[in-house]
C-alpha cells in the first residue's frame, strides 16, 4: 500500500468514522496531502486506540495528558500558519486589494477518513497551510511581497509541518512498544489492525518527511 492513500481502520472490531473532502489549491499543500496525509492519519489513530486502551487497564495513566499533548502541538502549529496568513492578508488590504485572491488552476479535492478526532484537526492545519500559501502567492503577484519573502515563508512553514508529523510517527511507535506490554495487547492489537506494526506506509512518509525538509532547506 503506497503513501497517498486514504487511511482506513482495517481492525477487526468496528470503528466509527466519518468520510469528509477537502480542496487544496497550492502543491506545497497537495505535497503534504498526497506524501504524508495517510502516515500522520496512521500515527494518530494508533497513538488514540492505544492511549484508551492504556487508560482503561491503568487507572494511573492519564489519557487526557496523551491526546492534549497531540492536540497543543497542533494547535501551535495552526496559530503560527494562521498569523502568517491574516498577516498576508493585512498587507493585501492596506494596499488597497481587498478581496483579490490569485486563481490556481491544479486545485485538488481529496477524500479522507476520519477515525478520531486528531484527523480533522490535522487536516485542518493543511488546509490553513494552504490558505496561507494562497495569500502570500496574491500578495508576491500583487507586487507586495518580494520574491525571496514568498519563497522562505512557504519553505518554513513547510518545515515546521513536516517537523510536527514526524513527532506523530515517533509518538505511534512508542505507543506500539507500549501496548505489547499491556496485558490487553492483542485486544489492542485487534484494534489497531494493520496499524498494529510499521508499514510502508510509516517508511515511505519518513523518508517523504526527509525530502521535503531537505528541498525547504
Amino acid at each position: 500500500m503506497a503513501n497517498g492513500h486514504d487511511f482506513k481502520p482495517e481492525g477487526t472490531y468496528s470503528n466509527a468514522t466519518l468520510e469528509s473532502t477537502y480542496t487544496l489549491c497550492t502543491e506545497q499543500a497537495q505535497r503534504v496531502h498526497r506524501r504524508c496525509f495517510e502516515g500522520a492519519a496512521r500515527a494518530l489513530f494508533t497513538v488514540d486506540v492505544v492511549a484508551r486502551a492504556m487508560s482503561q487497564s491503568n487507572k494511573a495513566f492519564n489519557y487526557d495528558e496523551v491526546i492534549n499533548a497531540v492536540g497543543t502541538m497542533m494547535v501551535n502549529l495552526e496559530t503560527e500558519i494562521i498569523k502568517e496568513r491574516d498577516r498576508y492578508t493585512h498587507m493585501i488590504v492596506a494596499a488597497g486589494q481587498e478581496g483579490v485572491v490569485a486563481r490556481f488552476d491544479n486545485a485538488q479535492e481529496y477524500k479522507f477518513t476520519v477515525s478520531t478526532p486528531a484527523i480533522m484537526r490535522f487536516a485542518q492545519i493543511i488546509q490553513a497551510f494552504d490558505q496561507m500559501l494562497v495569500q502570500a502567492q496574491t500578495a508576491w503577484l500583487l507586487c507586495i511581497l518580494p520574491s525571496d519573502k514568498n519563497s522562505l515563508v512557504a519553505n518554513e512553514r513547510m518545515r515546521q509541518v513536516m517537523k510536527v508529523i514526524r513527532k506523530l510517527q515517533n509518538m505511534a511507535s512508542e505507543a506500539r512498544k507500549k501496548a505489547r506490554k499491556e496485558p490487553t495487547a492483542s485486544d489492542i492489537a485487534k484494534t489497531l489492525g494493520d496499524a498494529a506494526e510499521e508499514s510502508e506506509v510509516d517508511t515511505s512518509t519518513a523518508k517523504a518527511i526527509a525530502e521535503e525538509e531537505e528541498q525547504a532547506a
